[in-house]
């Protein structure tokens, strides 16, 4: 069946038919599968029965100790109402990298695991242990949510924020990718985080793009809502009106500098990108943009160096 609407999210889990927990989770989840299509969730149950125990980097097939036929019988006995498959390497491999990204203590993903991607294909949340319908339907609601109110629902307890809330950089899952050796993925995500910062010129999407790289050491000014003159009163003295165009000039002198800086870091992983993959050409070309955005920087221009001696282009070099 098709869901009520088109999905808003999809839930990965992971599970196995030895595993007590996964079969009460996906039995339960199968009970309210009506409301969770309604909410526009789309599950995919994933059995890791063909797997190693231990998923993670190092999972190999067990061909030799399971039939696929006989298990994939007994996986239809189970009657879920989802989509029910196999788990492989490369996608057990993929969360792994994902999961060690968010978790500093980097261990074998445990069963049950589920993963909830927006309809964007971004992780929201990550389960570890079985997870209620009621957890899932609270989280959906929550997908289209701001930062701020998103932090509000995490917290154990009330009480009030002294700092701003921290937003990761694009750039942080482009070096996960790199990391655990998706190195095409990792590409694409620099390359999308990019062409986003350098089309931002206006002062609330300049914000915005840069928002993930925003750290404490930033003047504290740019992290907060850009003041606006229209929003003001009539009554306005001309000396508050230079007031608040002083602070936007300001801001955007600083985030300008702050792309800038975004731009250097794009181009130094796209840079090292190149070269694991081989691609002398494609590092060429980060290498100079690098130099143009950096003149000065004698490390920017001694790799410069090296990569047209790469090219065999010595006078360049």
């Amino acid at each position: 069946e098709k869901p009520t609407q088109p999905p808003r999210a999809t839930l990965i889990n992971l599970w196995a038919t030895w595993c007590g927990p996964c079969l009460e989770e996906l039995r339960a989840l199968a009970d309210h599968d009506a409301e969770l299509r309604q909410r526009g969730l789309n599950v995919i149950a994933l059995s890791t029965d063909l797997l190693q125990e231990g998923a993670g980097h190092d999972v190999e097939l067990q061909t030799d100790l399971v039939n696929r036929d006989a298990l994939t019988q007994t996986m239809r006995a189970f009657d879920y109402p989802f989509t029910v498959g196999f788990a492989d390497q490369q996608l057990i491999a993929a969360l792994s990298t994902i999961h060690n990204q968010v978790y500093y203590a980097q261990r074998s993903l445990p069963l049950p695991c589920s993963f909830l991607l927006d309809a964007q294909g971004r992780v929201a949340a990550i389960y570890k242990g079985a997870v209620s319908a009621q957890q899932l339907m609270d989280d959906l609601a929550l997908l289209e949510a701001n930062t701020e109110t998103i932090a509000t629902r995490t917290r154990p307890f009330a009480g009030s924020r002294v700092l701003n809330v921290e937003e990761l950089s694009p750039l942080v899952a482009a070096e996960a990718y790199r990391e655990g050796g998706y190195l095409k993925e990792a590409q694409a995500e620099v390359e999308r985080y990019l062409a986003e910062v350098m089309a931002t010129h206006d002062l609330d999407q300049m914000s915005a793009a840069l928002m993930g790289a925003l750290r404490p050491t930033v003047a504290p000014e740019i992290t907060q809502p850009l003041p606006s003159a229209s929003s003001e009163s009539d009554t306005l003295t001309k000396k508050s009106m230079t007031t608040v165009e002083s602070q936007q000039a300001a801001i955007k002198t600083q985030l300008v500098k702050l792309r800038e800086r975004e731009q250097l870091r794009c181009y130094d992983l796209l840079a090292r990108l190149a070269r694991e993959q081989r691609d002398v050409a494609g590092e060429l070309v980060a290498r100079r943009k690098i130099v143009e955005l950096a003149p000065q920087s004698v490390a920017a221009c001694l790799a410069l160096g090296r990569c047209y001696m790469q090219n065999r282009m010595p006078e360049e070099a």
